[in-house]
């Protein structure tokens, strides 16, 4: 996987907390705890792999 900003198997901190229906803020928060993988561009924005993320909703969906 390549660590592109144009690769579709990267989101923004944005894109990231949409899929998963939370803040922005707390996308950022559980990317920096791991609960997320993610690296920094250059500029300091996020990236957020996007098996990450589906992985997570996943188990979100799952609790009770």
């Amino acid at each position: 996987m390549s660590k592109t900003p144009e690769s579709r198997d990267w989101l923004t901190t944005g894109e990231a907390a949409a899929i998963l229906e939370i803040d922005v803020s707390t996308a950022q928060e559980w990317a920096d705890l791991g609960h997320l993988s993610s690296y920094r561009l250059p500029s300091g924005h996020r990236r957020i792999t996007k098996a990450s993320v589906e992985e997570l909703r996943d188990k979100m969906r799952s609790l009770p």
